[in-house]
């Protein structure tokens, strides 16, 4: 979708974002920017303040992210279109100690390339799933390895 100008890297409209207990986003315009030239998942900050909420999370100054008890954290399901993708928990979280967790979040800083109801899929997303862009079609594709251990990631068809 080209719903917010061009950009060098694939996109799909991004329906919904759900952590079960935490945060259930709706989305009505935005875009999922699958982009290689990021490490971790941008997010605008509105967006981020929810999760961030939901997770009871606080900020930490020494080492500059939110922390939260990993209990909190549950699967992370983002909604396109046409399919459902489910990152595992131990996807997006990283523990500092046995009970304390932070995210591989970060606030989307928007350039003349985004827009701001874009989240910016890093390569700690892409690298999870075989990833095929075609750019005849103009399309992303996402897989999981056959017969491989995908722990816990899913893809599903709506």
């Amino acid at each position: 979708t080209c719903d917010y100008g061009s950009t060098p890297f694939w996109k799909a409209k991004l329906t919904c974002a759900k952590i079960e207990g935490v945060a259930d986003l709706k989305f009505k315009k935005t875009v999922a920017s699958f982009d290689t030239s990021v490490k971790d998942i941008q997010i605008p900050h509105k967006d981020l303040a929810v999760i961030h909420e939901g997770l009871k999370a606080e900020f930490n100054a020494h080492s500059n992210q939110y922390e939260f008890k990993c209990c909190y954290a549950k699967d992370l399901k983002f909604s396109f279109e046409k399919y459902d993708v489910t990152l595992p928990t131990e996807a997006w979280t990283k523990k500092v100690n046995d009970e304390i967790c932070t995210d591989i979040f970060q606030v989307l800083e928007p350039t003349k390339f985004d827009h701001e109801n874009t989240w910016k899929l890093g390569t700690k997303f892409i690298t999870n799933f075989v990833s095929i862009f075609d750019e005849h079609r103009r399309q992303t594709g996402l897989a999981l390895l056959a017969n491989g251990n995908n722990n816990g990631l899913k893809i599903t068809a709506k």
